[in-house]
């Protein structure tokens, strides 16, 4: 069947007339007119036999976020719900464009995906045919990144279509050739940026599918850019989604939201983001769905020089930001949290309300310059020593030989983002606090909706001393143990209003504290040295074999999203509450396992880490950490607490199955307990020593129960038998051929 047959007319798309501002910041009336009827007729082709309400699915995986709408004249949103947009139309130059909002509306995989669901089928196959270039004469030719989307359009009388041949193919790459030669000839291209953490889009190819578009040449496109902010972030500067789309008003959130239960095909007045951009200057009421829409509209005011539109923006936005506690649903509090998460550097009319909630405010009347110096070889992540009051623009000036060298700017703490957290219906806190920016040119502008530490963000293996000027920001208390810090230095340097303040020692420790909480140390010295002494104490039983250039980041939350506490490789977050603890030395009513559990998994690598193994294996580090540096117990003790044999006998019965998680800590207590921490020591050593081959002494659990066996030489196939803990057959084998005696704990 040819499109002619399908009953789809191609329409033509002219040009929206450029939006001028009129004495109210919004459009005059001709181009607001021309804008509605651009909706109108766009809606009519793309929605065709679209049910209104598509589905009620609930996706099973994080593979669809929501779109970005900027102020563009030509966009039409198509399918929106309470959390944004997920799928819009626009132009890019001369040519016609469709994004859908994650990979599953384009899926080849069967594992979450939207092919097959027919209102969205319906509408993917309107798409398609309405972006195809107005001049084509016969059957119009397709390039598609997968069979499975080539067969859904085939069969909605698009027959023409041919599959992407592969281009780079290997690691995280799967992508196909999207070069200018390829897309010679073809009329429409359907590009699925990324599936999953493969990437499906040579950034090479980038200007060559820009340029088919600009040129007349239609697009269908989907993503993940949350999977590419995981797995793929290294591959471009940005999403290539984003990168292609450049210009349409077009980019994709970092964000999952896999309920489709809300979603709507819905056409309004306000269903253009200029048109909603003036309702929300002029005061109107705007219900849930529309106010989703609103953050990106903040940026391109404000990127598009309507300064004042912005200002008055921001001052309906704070007036009617609601008090701390807010309910996470309230739409008013998430486009507060949305456009401070997300709003280039731009001076506030008004500090946020949420500032001094957490995590305070500073007073403005401290702002200073300043000249720091960094030692670049030892940290990835140092504080400058100064402070960004919330809302105002801080201007951070480096070295011209500097520029293309990877730095960041971070302004504010990687506590949890609560926005992205379902369980979380209520929040005490700002739920986003942290920004980072990139330095790609001598002067760069940063900022903080709520204030926050300036720190420098350091590539990999640089060396030597960075010199920058920093104007515009606070100067704050940042005791460094080892540079010369004094406790009266400290101690004046505390005596400003920045909220918070620093105890660190260069690849220990950082513990950014409330400044209140600081003043009462009277010893910083004593108390840097004793965690750097705690996380020494972990990084010995690691036995990593080259020392670490980053620090153990410690900060302290209001509302911890994620457990108790949580850890990243980039920071630990414990509960404020222990604070108290963390600021004085040894006293006996500490929670050390806290402590020790939450450091520990900053030392666990792909080998103590996976499946249930992970909450298990981490106390190994609690275990030794507490049993020796806080309490002072020797090569076979292992208690957290008071120290006690272990009872072998009444572990006889215990099954790796059916033991919680310190039921199978149970397992490593047997063996300390007989061969002690130093062979677990060996043992965590043997997976950097060339002598322990992994070929021949494995990885992970069956690495660890060939390895000990090796390094205490018994035979310990049995023990792990007898505890069903889960290692092959080919490791048990691994161990008798070393030919070690057998040994069971005492009475088994």
């Amino acid at each position: 069947m040819s499109t002619a047959d399908s009953g789809i007319s191609f329409d033509a798309m002219p040009p929206v007339p450029d939006a001028s501002p009129d004495e109210t910041g919004c459009v005059d009336p001709t181009a607001r007119q021309a804008r509605e009827d651009l909706v109108r007729s766009t809606f009519a082709a793309l929605t065709e036999g679209v049910a209104e309400e598509p589905t009620e699915l609930v996706l099973p995986e994080d593979t669809t976020g929501t779109l970005g709408l900027g102020l563009n004249a030509n966009l039409v949103p198509l399918v929106v719900d309470d959390f944004g947009t997920r799928v819009a139309a626009s132009r890019l130059g001369e040519g016609r464009v469709v994004a859908f909002s994650g990979q599953d509306f384009q899926s080849s995989q069967e594992r979450s995906t939207l092919l097959g669901v027919e209102p969205f089928d319906r509408l993917v196959r309107n798409a398609a045919a309405w972006a195809i270039r107005q001049e084509v004469s016969g059957e119009p030719r397709i390039l598609a990144d997968n069979e499975a989307i080539a067969e859904l359009l085939r069969a909605g009388g698009l027959p023409n279509i041919d599959v992407a041949s592969l281009g780079v193919v290997g690691g995280l790459w799967e992508t196909r050739n999207w070069s200018e030669a390829a897309l010679e000839g073809y009329d429409l291209i359907i590009v699925q940026v990324n599936e999953w953490g493969t990437l499906h889009v040579d950034p090479l190819h980038v200007p060559a599918i820009r340029a088919f578009v600009q040129a007349g040449g239609g697009i269908l496109i989907s993503g993940s850019a949350l999977h590419w902010s995981w797995w793929l972030s290294d591959s471009a500067d940005a999403f290539q989604g984003d990168l292609i789309l450049a210009g349409s008003g077009i980019e994709w959130h970092a964000n999952s939201e896999k309920d489709l239960s809300s979603t709507r095909v819905r056409l309004d007045s306000l269903s253009n983001p200029e048109s909603l951009w003036c309702a929300y200057l002029a005061g109107d009421d705007l219900d849930t769905a529309q106010m989703a829409r609103l953050p990106p509209m903040f940026r391109g005011a404000l990127e598009t020089g309507r300064l004042l539109e912005v200002q008055d923006a921001l001052r309906r936005m704070i007036d009617e930001t609601p008090a701390l506690p807010a309910a996470a649903e309230d739409r008013r509090a998430r486009l507060s949290a949305d456009v401070a998460s997300t709003l280039p550097p731009v001076a506030w009319p008004e500090v946020h309300p949420w500032t001094s909630t957490f995590p305070g405010r500073a007073n403005v009347d401290e702002i200073s310059d300043g000249n720091p110096s960094i030692d670049v070889s030892w940290s990835q992540l140092q504080p400058l020593g100064f402070y960004a009051p919330a809302g105002r623009v801080v201007t951070i000036t480096i070295g011209a030989e500097h520029i293309e060298s990877g730095f960041q700017i971070q302004v504010g703490e990687r506590y949890d983002d609560l926005r992205r957290i379902g369980r979380i219906t209520t929040w005490d806190r700002a739920p986003h606090a942290i920004r980072r920016f990139d330095i790609k040119q001598e002067t760069t502008q940063v900022t903080n909706a709520y204030g926050g530490v300036i720190y420098l963000d350091v590539p990999g293996n640089m060396t030597g001393e960075v010199a920058l000027q920093i104007e515009g920001a606070i100067p704050m208390a940042v005791y460094t143990r080892g540079e010369g810090a004094s406790a009266t230095s400290f101690s004046e340097a505390l005596s400003g209003s920045s909220p918070l303040a620093i105890l660190q020692e260069q690849g220990r420790i950082r513990l950014v504290v409330p400044s209140e909480e600081a003043r009462r140390v009277s010893d910083p010295e004593a108390v840097v040295d004793f965690w750097s002494g705690f996380h020494r104490s972990h990084s010995v039983l690691a036995q990593e074999p080259n020392p670490r250039r980053y620090e153990s980041h410690w900060i302290f939350d209001t509302q911890v999203g994620f457990g108790y506490a949580n850890a990243t490789p980039a920071r630990i977050t414990y509960p404020m509450l222990s604070v108290g603890w963390v600021l004085r030395t040894q006293t006996g009513d500490e929670d050390w396992w806290l402590f020790g559990h939450e450091l520990g998994h900053q030392f666990q690598t792909s080998d103590w880490r996976g499946g249930d193994i992970t909450e298990v294996a981490v106390n190994l580090f609690t275990m030794y950490t507490l049993s020796g540096y806080i309490l002072g117990g020797g090569n076979f003790e292992s208690e957290s607490g008071r120290f006690t044999p272990v009872d072998h006998a009444a572990l006889s019965s215990s099954r790796w199955g059916s033991a919680d998680l310190f039921g199978k800590l149970q397992l490593y207590r047997q063996l300390i307990a007989e061969f002690g921490w130093e062979r677990m020591r060996d043992t965590f050593a043997s997976y950097y020593n060339p002598a322990y081959p992994r070929t021949s002494y494995g990885e992970f659990m069956d690495g660890f129960a060939i390895r000990f066996g090796a390094i205490v030489e018994r035979d310990l196939s049995s023990f792990f038998q007898r505890w069903e803990y889960p290692i092959s057959e080919d490791a048990v084998s691994r161990i008798r051929e070393l030919g070690h005696t057998e040994w069971l704990p005492p009475g088994w």
